[in-house]
């Protein structure tokens, strides 16, 4: 199992999950949606894999890398995989969301490459948008938001649906979380790295400090973790919101954490 991931269609829980074969070294990702196990899709490569939030059926996007460059993909429940042109090849893909408002599949990630020269990181990214229609073999528009950010696997991109539109929190080149609506006006949030959307507005973490903010108030701090996240999980339905992180110990070893905002946190 090379990676696992949550989400809901219908109402009801969808579960995917990568298993990576001991004989060709593909990689097949699988998931169960209402007691139904099926397989989504098979790669020679590990694919970037994100729930598209809000679809009344389980679909994932897949960003695969390829000799040509990195590719996206949609694949639906019923195995219907459609596949957009390669990126350009000097790029990588990260940090991918998708959400589905309307039948539209709006898409977000983050493109670049962190390179070396003599000795000093030289780091270029870009966050860019998309637009894939339920009907339209790849996406319609394709569009660059801004200069952006990406030192490990706490950047990433998430999308929200708000009543003006579709809203985009992501890392600015200068380390800045920002907001987008969908008039394309940037708002600021704060430093650290982003877990994702709330009713109330977005939630990110710096350093051992977990922060939210509504786009009409002062960010607060609302969460002081025992340990600064190796790796964090989130998850909102509603008013419910979920966090889940590992942090390794001063003496050796991994501690799982969890906390919701169901019962309170002491």
């Amino acid at each position: 199992i090379r990676g696992l991931w949550g989400g809901s269609a219908g109402g009801d829980p969808v579960v995917a999950w990568i298993e990576r074969s001991f004989d060709d070294g593909s990689y097949t990702l699988q998931w169960n949606w209402r007691g139904e196990l099926r397989t989504a899709a098979r790669a020679a490569s590990e694919p970037l894999v994100r729930f598209v939030q809000g679809a009344s059926e389980p679909h994932v996007v897949l960003a695969r890398p390829g000799r040509e460059g990195w590719s996206l993909a949609i694949v639906d429940w019923s195995g219907n995989e459609r596949n957009a042109p390669p990126r350009a090849p000097q790029w990588s893909l990260r940090g991918l969301d998708a959400i589905e408002v309307d039948g539209l599949v709006q898409l977000a990630w983050l493109e670049g490459t962190n390179d070396v020269l003599l000795g000093r990181l030289q780091s270029t990214w870009t966050a860019w948008r998309a637009t894939w229609p339920a009907e339209a073999a790849a996406p319609t528009a394709t569009f660059p938001v801004g200069a952006a950010r990406w030192s490990g696997v706490g950047d990433v991109v998430r999308l929200a649906n708000r009543v003006d539109g579709v809203h985009l929190a992501w890392p600015r080149s200068d380390g800045r979380l920002v907001v987008t609506d969908a008039q394309g006006t940037d708002r600021d949030l704060g430093n650290g790295y982003l877990l994702g959307a709330t009713a109330r507005g977005w939630l990110w973490f710096d350093e051992d400090v977990v922060w939210e903010r509504a786009m009409v108030d002062p960010a607060r701090a609302v969460l002081r973790l025992p340990a600064a996240p190796e790796q964090v999980a989130f998850a909102a339905d509603g008013a419910q919101v979920a966090l889940a992180w590992s942090s390794g110990r001063y003496l050796g070893g991994l501690e799982v954490w969890g906390v919701g905002n169901a019962e309170p946190y002491t």
